[in-house]
């Protein structure tokens, strides 16, 4: 269920950017276009007057590292939030009608032993020009959700029975939502 949603990550995030155009270049021009938009929204820049940035920086550098980012960020949460969808549906079917089968709690989750090579690969070939590196960009960024997740998982059962678990926790999920998943 964890690939499953991964990959429609992926798919939902490939068909967004179908949706806009079917020429990758076209595409990279339409994201730098609303970045540009973004960037000189979040630094109060009216419409016609030329960029600027802090420190004397070159502004296309946060308008591209942006436009960049998007696809790849917008899988990843799509991921986290199909994965957390289906877990809740697993929860609030399991509290209904506990009788209707087991509940397999999140801890027990096993991934496939090949996924950490697969998105190592994946993330190198994201590099590749196109839509042939973006796609291989959201696989790996979609398979290193599922890795996250399990890690998760993993420290909430190293910590059951452990009289600090709710310290240690708390400061796991307090420095994810300070600092996001690359604190992992």
């Amino acid at each position: 269920l964890c690939l499953s949603a991964a990959g429609y990550a992926v798919l939902a995030t490939l068909l967004g950017a179908f949706s806009i155009s079917f020429d990758y270049a076209e595409l990279e021009q339409q994201l730098l276009r609303q970045s540009e938009q973004v960037y000189r929204f979040m630094m109060g820049i009216e419409r016609d007057a030329p960029l600027t940035a802090p420190g004397g920086q070159d502004p296309q550098l946060f308008i591209k590292a942006y436009a960049n980012a998007v696809a790849p960020l917008s899988c990843a949460m799509l991921a986290v939030i199909y994965m957390f969808n289906i877990w809740l549906a697993a929860k609030i079917a399991h509290r209904s009608n506990p009788a209707a089968f087991s509940w397999t709690p999140v801890y027990s989750m096993q991934l496939p032993r090949v996924l950490l090579p697969v998105s190592a690969v994946a993330l190198l070939a994201g590099m590749l020009p196109g839509y042939p590196g973006l796609i291989m960009e959201l696989i790996g960024t979609a398979a290193v959700m599922c890795l996250i997740v399990l890690g998760y998982a993993a420290v909430h059962h190293a910590l059951v029975g452990n009289s600090m678990r709710t310290f240690f926790l708390g400061t796991l999920w307090l420095l994810t939502f300070i600092f996001g998943f690359p604190v992992l």
